[in-house]
């Protein structure tokens, strides 16, 4: 067996399993948008031909799909947890509380969804979740921030824009 592999292996079955223990840490579930989907879409497209045109071993068919398996992993462990937010773009390290610069949530004009943007020093973060989540979402941000650290806000509508509810002339 190449060696190599077997290490690349083992450390990525080790990140599939912390995306895999964060996921069970979740207070709250963000919502999978279609820009995330369409991006795992390509992401695992990508990993899926470098796999089969690259390997030249049995084991790297086996780093591939791990690769496939720890994309998927990282999407689903996207949240808020007790510790901070688990993004996306943090695979090893969650965001944490006291990292946090500034959150605001923005209730979307079709009421059923709510956004959270979140801003640390070097990082920043965009998560939907359903409206359902919003006031226990509220509570979270208000037990770890400040008062000036976040904002509620709803989604404006752009002006010029002709009104949905008026006949087309």
């Amino acid at each position: 067996m190449d060696q190599p592999s077997l290490l690349i292996s083992a450390f990525i079955l080790g990140m599939i399993a912390l995306q895999l223990y964060r996921r069970t840490k979740l207070l709250i579930k963000a919502k999978t948008t279609v820009v995330e989907k369409t991006s795992l879409g390509i992401s695992a497209v990508m990993i899926l031909v470098v796999t089969i045109f690259g390997s030249s071993k049995p084991i790297h068919y086996l780093v591939g799909a791990l690769l496939a398996l720890l994309v998927y992993a990282s999407f689903a462990k996207t949240g808020i947890t007790d510790t901070g937010l688990n993004a996306m773009n943090r695979i090893i390290m969650p965001m944490p509380w006291r990292g946090l610069r500034f959150a605001k949530l923005v209730k979307q004009t079709n009421g059923n969804e709510f956004v959270l943007h979140s801003a640390g020093r070097m990082w920043t973060n965009v998560m939907t979740f359903d409206m359902k989540d919003f006031n226990q979402t509220k509570t979270i941000l208000q037990k770890y921030l400040t008062k000036d650290q976040f904002e509620i806000t709803e989604e404006a509508l752009v002006e010029g824009l002709r009104d949905v509810n008026r006949k087309a002339r």
